[in-house]
């Protein structure tokens, strides 16, 4: 019997200031909200990437 998969957690990080360096925007959250938060930086000018949560289960497997 196949376990259904959990849906992975990834976080958005966007280049602006103070620094500028990369800053976490918002929480982890599932990857279709986390588009959305990607969208409203890049209309703030913002460079924006999503990068992948690691957690004890993806480490486990």
């Amino acid at each position: 019997m196949k376990k259904k998969a959990a849906a992975a957690l990834v976080q958005v990080i966007a280049f602006k200031p103070p620094g500028p360096k990369w800053h976490p925007v918002g929480e982890p959250t599932e990857r279709p909200k986390a588009v959305l938060i990607l969208a409203a930086e890049w209309r703030a000018k913002h460079l924006a990437r999503i990068i992948p949560i690691k957690t004890a289960s993806s480490k486990a497997s």
